[in-house]
């Protein structure tokens, strides 16, 4: 029996969700799966015929920003196919994973994180408020957005100022990976601005 790229890739699939993978992760792999086998073309019908180089050219076929996330789905896929016996040798010993250029991101200076305080500060009503609450959180713990959408009332600990980040957004973590949760300090102008 030959076995196709998209065979293989359902294959993966059921095998994490047997491992309980989130829905968000499988969905991750499903759409990046689809999007290689469309660049593979009539090499997907057979993945034994499927080599090194035509992964290649499937991860420089994709954009500088999904390249390291084609990369690592095919780390996955072909490791996966490798431990359950199903392909010869693994293509993907062969490929290196592409550079990914560190962006470096200037901060705010402090006039200019004031300033958009000041601007939420003068929202009316609800949206004044919110928008008030998020800014002091985001500037005074340094926590990431995504982090700061999955924050619940309880992971604030007004007594000893601090809050505790336990869950992570999986679309902005590499599929599958899980971090311990920690706890960061909040100061007093964002507990209160919190607490409103």
């Amino acid at each position: 029996m030959t076995l196709s790229f998209d065979d293989a890739v359902e294959m993966m699939i059921l095998e994490g969700q047997s491992r309980r993978l989130s829905s968000k992760t499988i969905l991750f792999y499903r759409q990046r799966c689809a999007a290689m086998s469309k660049l593979l073309g009539a090499k997907a019908k057979n993945l034994n015929a499927i080599s090194a180089h035509d992964l290649r050219a499937v991860i420089a076929g994709t954009s500088e920003r999904s390249a390291p996330h084609a990369h690592r789905t095919l780390m996955v896929l072909f490791n996966f196919l490798e431990r359950e016996e199903l392909t010869g040798a693994n293509p993907m010993t062969k490929v290196s994973a592409p550079r990914v250029e560190a962006k470096v991101t200037t901060p705010l200076t402090t006039e200019q994180m004031q300033h958009v305080l000041t601007v939420a500060k003068k929202g009316r009503g609800f949206a004044g408020v919110r928008d008030h609450a998020v800014i002091a959180t985001l500037i005074g713990t340094g926590i990431r957005r995504s982090e700061l959408s999955t924050l619940l009332e309880q992971d604030v600990d007004f007594a000893n100022g601090s809050i505790t980040v336990s869950r992570q957004c999986l679309s902005c973590t590499p599929a599958g990976e899980l971090f311990a949760p920690r706890i960061v300090v909040a100061p007093a102008p964002t507990l209160s601005a919190v607490s409103r």
